[in-house]
């Protein structure tokens, strides 16, 4: 399983792909399209393409906090939708499966982003007169 910037590119792709597949001729929760195995509407598509681009800008912006907030939307989203899948069926057709499997990748970017150590490089230049 990706994570870090490898999960943000692929849950941006995944996103992009659903929303191809299933496109913005009718409702956005009509067709429900295969993409990686498991079922997405064009909504879900957008929710998803949306958030990795969220984390992919926290990400280039080097913020801490605002990648542990998109990744803790993420995993409180995801946990409702596992919980309670059967009120997403018709509007994301989200399967559960699918929601754990998005709350174990927030879980383990959010652990990621706040448990490896940032470096910084800084050097000093002396003159002499």
């Amino acid at each position: 399983m990706p994570t870090g910037p490898e999960y943000i590119r692929s849950d941006t792709v995944i996103g992009l792909l659903a929303i191809t597949r299933g496109g913005f001729d009718g409702s956005m929760d009509d067709p429900v399209v295969q993409v990686i195995g498991f079922n997405h509407t064009t909504l879900l598509g957008l929710i998803e393409a949306t958030t990795g681009a969220a984390l992919l800008i926290s990400a280039a912006s080097r913020s801490r906090g605002a990648t542990l907030f998109v990744s803790a939307v993420i995993g409180i989203a995801a946990f409702v939708a596992a919980v309670q899948t059967e009120s997403f069926v018709k509007p994301l057709a989200i399967e559960r499966n699918f929601a754990w499997l998005l709350l174990a990748v927030a879980v383990v970017v959010a652990l990621t982003t706040a448990l490896v150590p940032r470096s910084y490089r800084s050097s000093n230049v002396v003159q002499a007169l």
